[in-house]
């Protein structure tokens, strides 16, 4: 945590920080207190809180309730701004290789995601499929 805190001070590049919370293991509201503080304490731009239905790989994701507590709390000590993503529910502009690699360059998507995104880009007529 030292080390986040020294590279942060001498980084001049837009530091970003991200927190997965797991029911159960780290979704508590005293931990809230102490991570926002952590995150104060950065030269970390606005903090972006997604809401996007990931299942961690160990566990089941933070509830809504609990999203919403750390939200306040984080507010209290750090600008946070939210952005909330139903599971799975990835838009499409029509140009599907950009909004794909957009999605994955800043997401990981399972399998049934993709197949969700790949029904919905075909349902519009935008997937082409062709053989060479």
């Amino acid at each position: 945590m030292e080390g986040i805190k020294d590279f942060s001070k001498e980084f001049d590049g837009e530091l970003i920080t991200e927190t997965m919370l797991v029911r159960g293991l780290n979704d508590e509201p005293e931990l809230a207190e102490k991570v926002a503080e952590f995150i104060a304490e950065l030269n970390a731009r606005p903090i972006y809180q997604f809401q996007l239905g990931l299942q961690p790989r160990n566990g089941l994701p933070a509830n809504e309730e609990t999203l919403e507590i750390w939200r306040e709390i984080f507010s209290e000590k750090i600008e946070v701004e939210c952005i909330v993503v139903p599971e799975g529910d990835f838009t499409c502009t029509g140009n599907l290789e950009e909004d794909l690699l957009s999605i994955l360059y800043v997401l990981p998507m399972c399998p049934p995601h993709a197949g969700k995104f790949f029904e919905k880009v075909s349902g519009k007529g935008q997937l082409k499929l062709g053989f060479h």
